[in-house]
């Protein structure tokens, strides 16, 4: 039940690297599909993944206690919704490397304040920040090549 838990280093997230089962809650024997992270430990306010190289879409979705997220090492690509409705969730730093953002990546991330974007970034996708009404700033590198509607 892991209870205590309140930070969490991963290489990956879910089953296995590049796995259908790529959300948080699969660790936590999550098994309701529709909300698939509802197993995170509500304590778990910290996840730091250090090898995983695409996230998943909705791979942190709806992690409501979720504060901090560092990715680490290979990642290179974020899915869809990745941190949708991770309403507590105040500070991202995406590593270097990575060179997309999916659509919708934080949305409604209403207590996000703080996004590391790296210099790796190439193509932010559609309203990767929607409903983030907190952000105070954030720097857009010029290695943006390209920001959808």
């Amino acid at each position: 039940n892991c209870h205590s838990l309140v930070e969490a280093s991963l290489p990956f997230i879910g089953n296995s690297s590049n796995d259908d089962n790529c959300y948080l809650g699969y660790i936590f024997k999550s098994n309701d599909y529709s909300n698939h992270n509802s197993g995170v430990p509500q304590n778990l306010n910290k996840v730091i993944i250090t090898g995983e190289t695409f996230l998943e879409s909705f791979a942190f979705s709806g992690c409501q206690n979720l504060q901090s997220v560092v990715l680490t090492g290979n990642v290179t690509e974020m899915g869809e919704r990745v941190f949708a409705s991770c309403k507590n969730l105040e500070e991202v730093i995406l590593c270097e490397g990575l060179e997309n953002i999916g659509s919708y990546a934080f949305f409604e991330c209403e207590s996000l304040i703080n996004v590391y974007i790296p210099e790796s970034i190439i193509k932010i996708s559609s309203f990767a920040f929607y409903k983030c009404n907190m952000l105070e700033k954030i720097e857009i590198p010029n290695s943006v090549k390209f920001v959808d509607k």
